[in-house]
């Protein structure tokens, strides 16, 4: 009786254990896919999504009433507090940010078109050229990869051509 007893609670004892194993190895599986999903999840941050539909109609339609004001008046219907900012055509272009690895550019009246970086500094010149991508209040350029400038002052000039206008501003960058 005492032996039966025995292998009873033997028996007992492995199936716990066998159960408390699965258990922890399903866990430290779902802890791992967790962990594996968040890291994934931070480095896409700063990769940007593609506008949804929403948020084109809605840049466009801002963008055709600064065009429909513009027409009107002769002149912008508003304009950013860039450093630089010039008018070609119907387009309002501005650089208001710039630095020795990467500039920001804000366009006004534009549907779609294409954006070239020409960059003149040290006997060099760097042109890079980049679609116009759409936002809900402005546009800008996708994006313009260039490594870090040499010391000096550079010249960043940003020309927008679209099917029907043009636009350029300038933007001096000093590197210590």
């Amino acid at each position: 009786m005492i032996k039966i007893q025995k292998d009873k609670t033997s028996l007992r004892r492995r199936t716990v254990l066998i159960s408390l194993a699965v258990l922890v190895v399903i866990l430290a599986g779902i802890g791992g896919y967790w962990y594996l999903q968040s890291k994934n999840t931070s480095s896409d941050t700063n990769t940007p999504k593609p506008a949804t539909k929403e948020q084109i109609d809605s840049g466009n339609s801002i963008k055709e009433s600064t065009v429909d004001s513009s027409t009107k008046t002769g002149k912008p219907s508003s304009t950013s507090d860039a450093p630089t900012e010039s008018t070609d055509g119907s387009v309002v272009v501005s650089i208001p940010y710039a630095d020795s690895t990467r500039l920001t550019v804000l366009i006004q009246g534009i549907v779609s078109g294409a954006c070239t970086l020409t960059l003149e500094g040290n006997g060099q010149t760097i042109t890079k050229t980049a679609n116009i991508q759409s936002g809900p209040s402005s546009s800008t350029c996708e994006g313009f990869s260039y490594g870090p400038l040499g010391a000096g002052t550079w010249t960043a000039t940003v020309s927008v051509k679209t099917s029907s206008a043009t636009g350029s501003a300038t933007q001096s960058i000093t590197v210590k």
